[in-house]
């Protein structure tokens, strides 16, 4: 064999990368049809691979090739796939003819991959399933039966019921819980294995669980563990959990939002209400028994004294006068009196006056002859200790605790035993009266209400004559009746006024009213409360009219009105939320409304089932409205926001919000789609001249036919239609018989 070019190499390590043929072109600037490699026979290009690295061949064979997920494709003629002489094209698995077949084949496979082509038998139509299955002509009953040659109708001999399926199913009785189910042979009622939670190792909810009064308990003094994955946390009724321990002696806090967490309490080995409740509270104590000494113990039993010790009882040993504002209660050696206060008592008073130095952890302050000063605690205060300062004595049974003027002692409790011993006796609550009453010869003198809520009261207020009466400011509202008169009296404004008697009123006695005055009242013949509804015939008033109600109803033939201008929610000073407008009612057909619709922000004309009594946000159907001419823009640049089918005048530029329908756009009018979404369709007819569809915020628009050119806008031809079509929310495709 001749070669050109005999190039030999041996490539013997597989840890390096060889390369036969290396060429490295620098392209700084080259034709177009420059290549990087070109090989002829006889002066004609076989195989070349262009400066892009795509290879052109005249004539390729190849064993196998991998596209590796891109495709096969031609630029400009046909994708020609000629197997060598006598081979087939394999595609998926199917291998196809090497020859077209005649005209009207059809392509059909044998069911082992072979495609072939052939020509099919003859359509199977309803009049061959006739022949085959109707061999006979059927009667009412019968059915279609295969009788070992051909299908007939036949007579069956009998009905298919439910004895048969119980026959063939139910081969023996179930009882509660079994299941149906295949024993090889026939069916039969076996108990059910699964089902149960107790065989399921793995269940899981598919919803939330109800335990419907029921519990979740455990068996064999098991726990119950609930442990959520990874992040999670347990939240029993709306509180999560810490997800991992705390350290010893730490307590559980909430944050106030749900969130439990442990923390150290500073607390802890304080001196808390539990130890309180141990010390005290060694029995439960019934309603009005108090905590007394029996001698041994602290015990709750019956009070034996007189009287329980009030606010009164405060006053009379603190107040020993009536302090004035700024004064301080203070000891003066002898008893508590209000002084002067001679300087503000302040934080960094009582820092001064305590905190003589900083304390150290487990100080406490303690008061040392002299000042008070921070010291180590030596012990820690307990219950005996409070008994110890207390306690004096040993107590006995009734004896309650007292300070005898040098020390606490234990006494016996003489109480009060009247309520007449107490000179100024205070309720802490509301005197039960207990079906008993309040007698005596004594005057009561309160200064709040006295409230009756059933029953009748009788109290006289009976004087000799007016000049017993009262100051009339002191009881103000206070009722009088002054014997010398006969005549009752209110007491308002300084005075006592006298009520009228409308006995006396019918003979107009002097001061009451006169009779003139009674007829033109007679002549009303109304109520004249001012909660009663009152009707006059003609009315005219001189001057304003306020009406204050919810609803002002004119109920009037017509109503004419001289003012020029009419002012809905006149005093709105915030921001509007009701709609307002005039309601036209129509009796039994929906309600109209002209007015402005507050959540829209526009003016609306339509109909509902509102009334003239509705606020707020009505609920309002946009109504027809009927025309003559309607001029939406009068200059050229103007916008107009078109939702329906209007006219468009020349030079204007229009934005379209949403579907519509626009007709009759006169010539050099501009429309720009904004806002529109998938399913939205404009139709655009342009009168004369040409109409301008402007993209505007749509991200992609085609004309239809040629949807590989985005258009920024598109002119609509003179006299034609033009339809937008939105296939998704930021590509529409306009068509149209004359575009541009």
């Amino acid at each position: 064999m001749a070669n050109i070019y005999d190039m030999t190499d041996v490539w013997n390590d597989g840890a390096t990368t060889f390369t036969s043929i290396k060429m490295n072109a620098t392209d700084t600037a080259s034709a177009a049809d420059s290549k990087l490699l070109d090989l002829q026979v006889g002066s004609s290009s076989k195989v070349s691979v262009d400066k892009a690295g795509k290879i052109t061949a005249t004539d390729l064979q190849v064993d196998n090739v991998n596209v590796n997920s891109n495709t096969i494709s031609s630029t400009t003629g046909n994708l020609v796939l000629d197997p060598y002489s006598g081979a087939k094209i394999s595609l998926d698995g199917l291998l196809w003819p090497n020859a077209d077949g005649t005209a009207n084949q059809m392509l059909q496979t044998d069911g082992a991959g072979n495609l072939s082509w052939g020509t099919p038998a003859a359509g199977y139509s309803d009049s061959d399933v006739d022949t085959h299955l109707n061999t006979g002509s059927a009667t009412s009953g019968q059915t279609l039966q295969w009788n070992g040659t051909d299908y007939a109708w036949g007579t069956p001999a009998s009905s298919y019921g439910d004895s048969d399926v119980n026959a063939n199913l139910n081969t023996s009785a179930a009882t509660t819980n079994q299941v149906l189910s295949w024993n090889g042979t026939d069916y039969a009622w076996v108990a059910q294995t699964g089902g149960d939670l107790v065989t399921d190792t793995t269940p899981q909810l598919g919803g939330a669980l109800d335990v419907n009064g029921n519990a979740i308990t455990s068996t064999s003094a098991g726990n119950i563990a609930i442990t959520p994955d990874t992040t999670g946390s347990v939240v029993l009724d709306g509180q999560s959990w810490p997800q991992a321990d705390g350290t010893a002696n730490q307590v559980l806090q909430t944050n106030g939002s749900g969130q439990l967490s442990w923390v150290t309490y500073s607390g802890a080995t304080g001196y808390g209400d539990n130890d309180v409740d141990l010390h005290l509270n060694r029995s439960s104590a019934t309603s009005g028994q108090v905590l007394g000494w029996n001698g041994t113990d602290y015990a709750w039993v019956a009070n034996s004294g007189g009287s329980s010790y009030t606010d009164s009882d405060v006053d009379t040993h603190l107040n020993q006068s009536n302090p004035t504002s700024g004064y301080v209660l203070s000891w003066n050696g002898t008893d508590y009196a209000w002084v002067a206060q001679t300087a503000a008592y302040t934080d960094s008073s009582v820092d001064a006056h305590l905190n003589q130095s900083n304390p150290t952890s487990g100080y406490v302050l303690s008061w040392n002859g002299t000042d008070y000063a921070w010291v180590a605690q030596t012990t820690a205060y307990t219950d005996s200790s409070v008994d110890a300062h207390l306690n004096r004595g040993s107590a006995s049974s009734g004896q309650i605790l007292s300070y005898n003027g040098t020390d606490y002692a234990w006494i016996a409790d003489a109480g009060i035993a009247d309520v007449v011993d107490d000179t100024t006796p205070q309720l802490g609550g509301n005197l039960d009266l207990n079906s008993n009453d309040i007698t005596g010869t004594g005057n009561i003198d309160l200064t709040g209400t006295i409230t009756a809520t059933s029953g009748g009261s009788v109290v006289p207020f009976y004087f000799a004559n007016q000049a017993a009466f009262p100051n009339a400011t002191t009881y103000h509202g206070a009722i009088a009746h002054s014997h010398a008169d006969g005549a009752m009296y209110f007491a308002h404004g300084g005075s006592w006024n006298k009520l009228a008697d409308t006995t006396a009123a019918t003979t107009s006695v002097a001061g009451l009213m006169a009779a003139a005055d009674k007829t033109k009242l007679d002549a009303i013949n109304q109520s004249l409360a001012t909660t009663d509804d009152v009707a006059f015939n003609d009315l005219i008033l001189a001057g304003d009219l306020t009406v204050n109600g919810t609803n002002n109803i004119i109920d009037t033939t017509n109503l004419a009105v001289s003012d020029s201008i009419i002012e809905l929610s006149n005093g709105l000073t915030t921001a509007p939320i009701n709609d307002a407008g005039i309601v036209i009612e129509r009796g039994t057909a929906d309600n109209a409304f002209i007015g402005w619709d507050e959540s829209e922000d526009k003016f609306v004309l339509g109909t509902g089932s509102f009334t003239g009594s509705s606020s707020g946000n009505l609920t309002i159907t946009k109504g027809d409205v009927a025309l003559g001419t309607l001029t939406t823009v009068t200059d050229a640049g103007n916008t107009v926001d078109v939702r329906r089918a209007d006219r468009i005048a020349q030079g204007s530029s229009v934005n379209v919000d949403g579907g519509a329908t626009l007709y009759d756009v006169t010539a050099t009018a501009t429309l720009t789609l904004s806002d529109l979404v998938a399913g939205d369709i404009v139709t655009v007819f342009s009168r004369s001249g040409t109409t301008t569809i402007a993209r505007g915020t749509i991200t992609y628009a085609y004309l239809d036919g040629d949807i590989a050119t985005n258009k920024t806008s598109v002119t609509v031809g003179a006299g034609t239609l033009a339809t937008v079509t939105m296939v998704s929310d930021d590509t529409a495709i306009i068509a149209g018989s004359d575009l541009t």
